[in-house]
């Protein structure tokens, strides 16, 4: 009978792998953030304001109504909400309309589901002033399944402002956006979570803002995975602290990390997506499974099958990376397809047990592992625990109930507990130092499985089997303790070739730049680590989380035959850094950081701005003989000689001076005396912009600039 299940078994690994994933194309994601994304102004004397008390709101203008707890905007505009509501608020417009919703110190608890819900606009920006507060309700009305969050949209959506949001999910998501999510600024607090914090389904892209997300399921997550165009999250700066019961970050295609200050400090999985762009920022990882995981979509198996073939990969070129991993099935970074570390990259990484290369270990690839010239790593392992030996490093126990992962679709027990462990030893288990598979079977699996499990398996099975046991093709017969299992084929000479490093996918690194590669004695957690040149010179250093007594490092900085001493707490040890391989490893994306700039096309439109006015009649060069004292217009208008114009007059005409009309044949000023900008700007010899022209093109410690004439100007104090 275990014959037999053996035989379904490798039947299975041929046959489960049918149906293809998206075949994406490689690279870092750029996202696009537009006017309506980021403009957080707004005209309190033209918008619609809603001010709540209790299950009641007052509304002042058109495109709003309210009654019973529930506000419902029904057309297009800006819409203040200040106050406490116990209810919810509605947009229920058209697919056309775009809706901007400024929450001005607003509190919305929502006794019947969703605090926001958007039913229908094409395109909703949420604005944060001052203090907000939304939850939902734990008992929802639903329909397939929907809504199921505390702002729930069904539209784009955008979020800026300097002020605060917090959002408790009690029901589902806190956070979720069925099409395109960008969150530009602001302080977003997702104080609870009953499943994901932030969703989106079409894509999630993050350019700056305050983000503190705690969820029962993953924190940040974009859903849509049958487009090979949408389903990704690009995060280009801001601060995002996470704590999640399952995953801190999943894209379902790209994740593309550009910047920002990333700390995920509790997660199942840290980082997860098909295609992981990682070219700038600082990350911190901890994870109870995976740290970094680029998951094989067409490998359905659980294990190595060489699917993925350019279509996954984990591409770190940039940016300061440190991984943390504790538990018992895990990698710290793994890529079911290819693993490179290079440009300008500081990795990181501290492994629970295992080894530095292979399953259970620092860094795990099943097609390529290569780390590149430029970059910096240090990884630890804990240099017992895990596999070990196969491939690689450390010695590793392959019985008592361990455990093959492959993704996070199935999981194989397969040492351990095989008919009461394999035992024996598999013949060193492909690697330096081998595995101890302990015990025995009782019939002879142990080292023998009746009949030479290690040596001839007999029979013709056939074939290569896709790296499935290194060389299961030849002669798997033999006898299994009795078993006849006639012409299998497969040869699996000492299992520990063919199983460790085919069947187990495991893939040594190759490092192109000098490196060392030693064990220690022992360290405890949080043991002090560096690597110091001759004369004292530290090379590099961190302070692994996790116990360790297996170092490897690689940094520009190492000379190849030169000596280096390994400082680990008290404990001191020389090694020799080892020479480079020769040649220059292929990046599956991008070798060095190639970060898209996330304002093009909003500089794009006000370069076509710019370009409008400046077809425009310039204001005349000549004065009039006389000029009047009326004030109802811009002193410089007034100094240069000019009249105002008339009260109800048409502007036709701005720049630095002031808003210019025409009557009679002649200019005038056309109302507002002289704009005022921060003194800042003014010093340096830049003038003010005109008090309409509010359109702020950058910010900096001086405060906010605009452009006039192609020239830029410092936003009026009116705007």
């Amino acid at each position: 009978m275990k014959c037999f299940n053996i035989i379904i078994f490798i039947a299975y690994l041929i046959t489960a792998n049918i149906v293809a994933g998206l075949k994406l194309t490689p690279g870092p994601v750029v996202c696009n953030f537009k006017n309506k994304d980021l403009d957080d102004s707004y005209d309190a004397s033209s918008s619609v304001t809603v001010s709540c008390s209790g299950s009641s709101c007052t509304v002042n203008g058109t495109g709003a109504v309210s009654g019973n707890g529930e506000v419902t905007i029904t057309a297009a505009g800006t819409y203040i909400i200040s106050g406490s509501l116990q209810g919810h608020v509605v947009i229920e417009a058209t697919k056309e309309d775009y809706v901007h919703i400024v929450l001005n110190d607003a509190t919305i608890s929502s006794t019947n589901g969703p605090a926001i819900y958007g039913i229908a606009a094409n395109k909703i920006t949420i604005t944060l002033v001052g203090t907000n507060k939304l939850s939902d309700s734990q008992n929802y009305t639903v329909v397939d399944g929907e809504p199921d969050g505390c702002i729930f949209v069904d539209a784009d959506l955008s979020i800026n402002g300097s002020g605060s949001l917090n959002v408790t999910g009690n029901y589902g998501d806190a956070i979720r956006c069925k099409k395109d999510l960008k969150i530009a600024s602001g302080n977003i607090t997702v104080a609870k979570a009953n499943k994901e914090g932030i969703k989106g389904r079409n894509s999630i892209c993050i350019l700056d803002g305050t983000i503190d997300i705690t969820s029962n399921e993953s924190a940040l997550k974009a859903t849509k995975d049958d487009d090979p165009e949408k389903g990704y999250i690009v995060i280009d700066g801001g601060k995002i602290t996470i704590n999640s019961n399952k995953k801190g970050i999943h894209a379902e295609t790209h994740l593309t990390i550009n910047g920002g200050n990333i700390d995920i400090q509790n997660s199942y999985e840290g980082i997860e997506g098909q295609m992981i762009d990682i070219q700038g920022g600082v990350i911190n990882v901890y994870a109870t499974n995976d740290g970094i995981n680029a998951p094989d979509p067409d490998n359905k198996t659980g294990w190595p099958t060489g699917t993925a073939q350019g279509n996954v990969y984990i591409n770190i070129v940039g940016g300061k990376v440190s991984v943390a991993v504790k538990g018992g099935e895990l990698d710290c970074i793994d890529a079911n397809g290819t693993l490179y570390i290079g440009g300008e990259a500081e990795v990181y990484i501290s492994m629970d047990g295992g080894s530095i290369y292979g399953f259970f270990a620092t860094m795990d690839a099943d097609e390529e592992l290569l780390l590149a010239s430029g970059a910096t790593i240090l990884a630890t392992a804990g240099g017992g625990g895990g596999f070990g030996g196969f491939g690689g490093f450390g010695g590793g126990n392959f019985g008592g109930g361990g455990f093959f992962k492959r993704d996070k679709l199935m999981k194989r027990q397969f040492g351990g507990n095989m008919g009461g462990n394999m035992g024996g030893n598999m013949g060193g288990c492909g690697g330096s130092r081998g595995g101890n598979m302990g015990g025995s079977k009782g019939g002879n699996m142990g080292g023998n499985m009746g009949g030479n499990m290690g040596g001839n398996m007999g029979g013709n099975m056939g074939g290569n089997m896709g790296g499935f046991g290194g060389n299961m093709g030849g002669n798997m017969g033999g006898n299994m303790g009795g078993f006849d299992m006639g012409n299998m084929g497969g040869n699996m000479g000492g299992f520990g070739g063919g199983f460790g490093g085919g069947m187990m996918g495991i893939v040594e690194g190759k490092c192109y730049q000098p490196n060392i590669n030693v064990n220690i004695s022992n360290q405890p957690e949080g043991t002090p680590l560096s690597i110091n040149d001759a004369s004292g010179n530290v090379i590099a250093s961190f302070t692994p989380r996790n116990a360790y007594a297996s170092i490897f490092v690689t940094s520009p900085k190492l000379v190849a035959g030169q000596t280096y001493t390994i400082v680990a707490g008290s404990a001191q040890q020389t090694a020799v850094a080892a020479a480079a391989l020769s040649g220059t490893p292929q990046s599956p994306s991008v070798s060095t950081p190639t970060i898209g700039d996330p304002l093009a096309a909003k500089k794009a439109k006000d370069e076509e701005k710019v370009a409008q006015a400046q077809t425009q009649p310039q204001a005349p060069v000549q004065a009039p003989a006389q000029a009047t004292g009326n004030a109802n217009c811009s002193a410089n208008i007034l100094a240069k000689g000019y009249k105002c114009c008339s009260s109800g007059c048409k502007v036709e005409y701005t720049d630095a001076d002031g808003t210019w009309g025409v009557e009679n044949g002649q200019w005038c000023g056309c109302g507002g005396n002289q704009p005022e900008c921060p003194e800042a700007i003014t010093k340096q010899g830049y003038k003010c912009c005109s008090s309409n022209n509010c359109n702020v093109a950058f910010t900096d410690a001086d405060g906010q600039w605009g452009v006039e004439n192609n020239q830029w100007c410092g936003i009026s104090s009116q705007c």
